[in-house]
């Protein structure tokens, strides 16, 4: 019941700021939603940077960018992810260490604030210490700041944080989970890489069946 709620509130927000809208349907029992262009434009968006950052890889992310203003590469792009998605595919799978912050509202992005925090000269995530200030985090996420010190604190019992400061205003992030987020991004770039893989084959399939 909580995943049905999940997902209608997803649908509201998405409707709010004309993310998807109502479709015909034959059938007035079903509501039926569809992408506008601004979801369409966002999507190329953030992908085109994700395939920026795989092309220093793998050739797949290059290839994939090359094509992303066409709308048969990302509609076979996009089913690509969402059938392995139906398959079970979870990076959090792989690395339970991300759990704590997944599983929390604004936990990732609260996450990712810390990691780029981290100043020019560290390492990635950072090794060193992070100063953070609770109701900045808050304020930007709209979230109570009794919300971001519990999910600290409780990140910091699972030996995933430790903090220091005589305001514990510095976040340290521990080997475990600094690992899990570098196997997390090496998942996330070698997912897209696969769908991409598989997107350009289908592609490329249609047009040779077109031809012949």
């Amino acid at each position: 019941m909580c995943a049905v709620r999940g997902a209608r509130a997803m649908l509201s927000l998405l409707r709010l700021f004309g993310y998807v809208a109502p479709a015909a349907a034959d059938d007035r029992r079903f509501k039926r939603l569809e992408p506008t262009a601004l979801l369409v434009a966002s999507l190329r968006q953030r992908w085109a940077r994700m395939f920026e950052a795989v092309a220093m890889m793998l050739p797949e992310g290059e290839a994939a960018r090359e094509r992303l203003d066409r709308d048969d590469f990302l509609a076979a792009f996009a089913r690509k992810v969402v059938d392995h998605y139906r398959g079970g595919l979870r990076p959090l799978q792989l690395t339970p260490e991300l759990k704590p912050f997944a599983e929390r509202n604004a936990g990732l992005t609260i996450l990712f604030s810390l990691v780029i925090a981290g100043e020019t000269d560290d390492t990635m995530p950072p090794a060193r210490p992070v100063r953070i200030a609770i109701s900045e985090l808050a304020r930007r996420f709209s979230v109570s700041r009794a919300h971001v010190l519990r999910l600290l604190r409780e990140a910091a019992a699972e030996g995933l944080i430790a903090r220091t400061g005589t305001a514990q205003d510095a976040v340290t992030l521990l080997p475990p989970l600094s690992r899990a987020l570098r196997n997390c991004t090496a998942i996330v770039f070698l997912f897209f890489a696969h769908c991409a893989r598989e997107a350009l084959a289908e592609i490329n399939s249609d047009t040779a069946a077109i031809a012949g």
